[in-house]
């Protein structure tokens, strides 16, 4: 997560959506106030910034707090990666966060098309878990994206990636929201960034985080069987609704800008 006091605005990093890719463009526009503002990777001298955000010389949440208000963190044992995906009232909960500041921030969240994110979430699993993982619970390592998704290892091993988009959006204050989808995401964060007078390129991003540069997965009719494409829609039913309106919006801005 990013939150900027100077420009009141907090980025929340929803699971596989460009999040990683997001912040670090963010981070390397020049508009974050090192000396006031918190951004949350793994990279980086974020420890430092962990305990400022929390206005902790040197104690993070505990365990019991984090399984109080954030159970589905709990797969993680860092508690830095645990912070990382936390929504808004989460990090109210835990202090990052007053309730008039979680209010009155603009809030920036990725969408992205619920199948497209879930394969992409299984495949994550297939290629960067490690075996003893599975182990660990039980699970024979899956071969494919579709047995990953009929056997739900993404509930045994990391529910929080098997959380529906909406569990982001949560705000008191939902003018405040404001969607960046992953169908355009380079432009959507250029734009974003800009709007706090900031510049970047796509040009910036280190090849090993190529980001933006190839982020489609492979379509659901080549992974999926069609039933299971339907049990999915099924399942992120809200998900599908809020990003076909935010579909609609972008569409129907573009019509506009160019009639």
């Amino acid at each position: 997560m990013i939150i900027s006091h100077h420009h009141r605005f907090i980025f929340l990093r929803s699971c596989k959506t460009g999040s990683t890719s997001t912040a670090l463009a963010v981070r390397q526009s020049g508009i974050l106030d090192l000396g006031s503002d918190i951004s949350n990777l793994i990279d980086g001298p974020v420890r430092d910034e962990f305990h400022r955000a929390l206005n902790m010389p040197s104690t993070p949440p505990t365990d019991s707090q984090f399984a109080k208000f954030a159970p589905h963190t709990l797969s993680w044992q860092n508690p830095i990666k645990r912070v990382m995906h936390l929504n808004l009232p989460e990090l109210v909960d835990l202090g990052f966060l007053t309730a008039g500041q979680a209010r009155d921030y603009d809030l920036y969240v990725s969408i992205r098309e619920p199948v497209d994110k879930m394969i992409s979430t299984a495949n994550f699993l297939l290629k960067r878990a490690p075996r003893v993982l599975f182990k660990q619970h039980g699970i024979a390592r899956p071969g494919t994206v579709q047995e990953v998704l009929d056997d739900k290892v993404i509930d045994q091993i990391m529910p929080i990636l098997a959380l529906p988009q909406s569990h982001w959006f949560q705000t008191d204050n939902p003018e405040r929201l404001r969607f960046l989808l992953f169908d355009d995401l380079q432009n959507e964060v250029t734009a974003f960034i800009n709007r706090y007078g900031g510049t970047w390129s796509a040009d910036q991003m280190p090849k090993k985080k190529s980001g933006f540069r190839d982020m489609r997965t492979d379509s659901a009719e080549n992974l999926l069987r069609p039933e299971a494409v339907t049990k999915l829609r099924q399942e992120y039913r809200e998900d599908y609704r809020i990003w076909n309106e935010v579909k609609q919006r972008r569409s129907l801005s573009e019509d506009g800008a160019t009639g």
